[in-house]
C-alpha cells in the first residue's frame, strides 16, 4: 500500500470546489507529487474509462470534501452529491486496500466535528492550508516546503491505521455508515486501543439507532480516554434513546463536568430531564444551552413547548419567537406556536402560524387537522372542512378528522354528508380498537 517507489496521486472533488482544489493541485505538484486532477487532467471523452485506468495506476485516492460535496444527514441516498465524484469514488472502492489508499482532505469545516473525530489520517486544509498540505505531501511521498529535512515518521502499523481510518472517514462522509463501521471493525481488530476508532464507531452506531452497540463502543472509548466530553455526550444520547434516562443524565453530567460550556450536553440533559417530568430543571438546562449558544434553535423550541405545558404561554411564545428568528423555515416551531396561540384564544394568529407550518411542510397531517379545528372555533366551517379534507388526504383513516368534518358539515346543514363523515369516523375508530391502535 505504501511502496516507496510509487507516489502517483489521483485528486478529485465536486465541480463546485474546482477553483479551491486547483490550489491544492498546484501545491501538491510543487511538493514533488505526481498528481492527476480529474477535473483538469482527464478529457470528457471516455471519462470513466480514463478515470478507472488512472485510479488503478495510483497509490493514493485523495477526496476533497466540502459542504457542497455532502448530502444532508437525513438523505437516504448513500453517496456524494456530485455525480462524477461519486463515480470516481465507487471505482476507487473496488481497488484493493493493498494497492490504493483513500484519503480525506477537508476544504472547510462541514460541521461533523462531534460525529466523526479527525486524526492524523485526515487533512484539514481549512485550518492551516500550507502546513496541512506539507503533512499530506510527506505522507504521500512528496516533500515539505516549510522543512526540507522533514520525513514521514510513521511506522508500518501507523500507516495501516491511518489508511483504514481514512477509508472509514470517506465512507462516513459519503453517507455509507455501515461500510464505515465495517472498516472501523477491521481497524480495531488490528489495533484495539485507538480512541478515535471506538468513538467514531459509537457515534455512527448511535445515528443508526443501534444504541446498545453504540454504548458498548463508547464505553471502550472512555476507557482509553475518559476526559473527552463528546464521548460522554454521545453516550448520554444513546442511553436516553433507550429510555435509560437516569443513566443518560449521569453521562451528560460527566460531559458537563469536563466541559461546562458545551451547549449540546446541556441540551441533551434538558431533553432527558423533560422525559423524567422534571420540567423546571429541564428549562434551566435549556437556559444554560442558549446562554452558551444564543442561536440554539432546538433549545428555544423545546423550552417553548415545556413552558406551554406549564401554562406559561406568554413565556412560551417568547421562546418560540426566538426559535423562529433563528430558523424561520422550521415547520415544527410554527406548529408549536400555533398550538400555544390557540391556548390563549388568539385564533387568527394561530391560523397564521399554522399556515406558515403548512407552507413549509404541506403533508403534515397534524398541522392541517389543528388548522381545521381552529377555523371551526371561528365558525368558518367551509374553510375548516377544506383544512380537514387536506388532513384526510394525508391520513385517510384517522377517525378524528372525519368526526370533526361531520360536526362542521352539520353546522352548515349538510346533514347527509355529515352522516357519511360520522360513519367513516365510527368505522375507523372501531378498526383502531380491533388493531389496538
Amino acid at each position: 500500500m505504501f511502496k516507496l517507489g510509487k507516489d502517483r496521486v489521483f485528486l478529485c472533488c465536486a465541480v463546485e470546489d474546482m477553483d479551491k482544489v486547483k490550489k491544492v493541485h498546484e501545491g501538491m505538484k510543487g511538493r514533488e507529487l505526481k498528481v492527476c486532477f480529474d477535473r483538469m487532467d482527464i478529457k470528457p471523452e471516455k471519462w470513466e474509462v480514463q478515470v478507472e485506468k488512472t485510479i488503478n495506476k495510483s497509490d493514493f485516492f485523495v477526496v476533497c470534501i466540502s459542504k457542497s460535496t455532502l448530502r444532508e444527514k437525513d438523505d437516504k441516498n448513500h453517496c456524494f452529491r456530485d455525480e462524477e465524484l461519486n463515480r470516481a469514488y465507487n471505482i476507487a472502492q473496488d481497488v484493493s486496500d493493498m494497492k490504493l489508499t483513500i484519503i480525506p482532505v477537508m476544504l472547510e469545516d462541514c460541521g461533523h466535528s462531534d460525529t466523526f473525530l479527525s486524526g492524523s489520517y485526515q487533512y484539514d486544509l481549512f485550518k492551516d492550508f500550507e502546513n496541512e498540505l506539507d503533512r499530506l505531501a510527506l505522507n504521500l511521498g512528496g516533500r515539505s516546503l516549510s522543512d526540507t529535512n522533514a520525513r514521514d515518521e510513521r511506522n508500518k502499523d501507523e500507516k495501516m491505521i491511518d489508511s483504514l481510518m481514512g477509508k472509514a472517514a470517506v465512507a462516513y462522509y459519503a453517507g455509507e455508515y455501515y461500510k464505515s463501521i465495517t472498516v472501523l471493525k477491521s481497524m480495531l481488530a488490528l489495533a484495539s486501543d485507538v480512541y478515535e476508532a471506538w468513538y467514531n464507531k459509537g457515534v455512527i452506531l448511535g445515528s443508526l439507532n443501534h444504541h446498545e452497540e453504540a454504548i458498548a463502543a463508547l464505553d471502550q472509548a472512555t476507557k482509553i480516554k475518559a476526559d473527552d466530553h463528546r464521548a460522554w455526550y454521545n453516550k448520554g444520547y444513546s442511553l436516553d434513546s433507550l429510555d435509560r434516562t437516569v443513566e443518560a443524565i449521569e453521562a451528560y453530567d460527566k460531559a458537563i463536568k469536563i466541559k461546562p460550556d458545551y451547549h449540546r450536553s446541556w441540551y441533551g440533559k434538558g431533553v432527558a430531564l423533560d422525559n423524567l417530568g422534571n420540567t423546571v430543571e429541564a428549562i434551566e438546562a435549556y437556559d444554560k444551552a442558549t446562554k452558551i449558544k444564543p442561536d440554539y434553535q432546538e433549545a428555544w423550541n423545546n423550552k417553548g413547548i415545556i413552558l406551554s405545558s406549564l401554562d406559561r404561554h406568554e413565556e412560551a411564545i417568547a421562546a418560540l419567537d426566538q426559535a423562529i428568528k433563528i430558523k424561520p423555515d422550521d415547520y415544527e416551531t410554527w406548529y408549536n406556536m400555533g398550538v400555544v396561540l390557540v391556548s390563549l384564544n388568539r385564533h387568527e394568529e394561530a391560523i397564521a402560524a399554522l399556515d406558515q407550518a403548512i407552507k413549509i411542510k404541506p403533508d403534515d397531517y397534524e398541522t392541517c387537522y389543528q388548522k381545521g379545528l381552529v377555523l371551526g372555533k371561528l365558525n368558518r366551517n367551509e374553510e375548516a372542512i377544506a383544512a380537514l379534507d387536506q388532513a384526510i388526504k394525508i391520513k385517510p383513516i384517522d377517525h378524528k378528522a372525519w368526526y370533526n368534518k361531520g360536526v362542521f358539515l352539520d353546522n352548515l346543514g349538510r346533514h347527509e354528508e355529515a352522516i357519511n363523515a360520522y360513519d367513516k369516523a365510527t368505522k375507523f375508530k372501531l378498526d383502531d380498537h380491533k388493531t389496538g391502535a
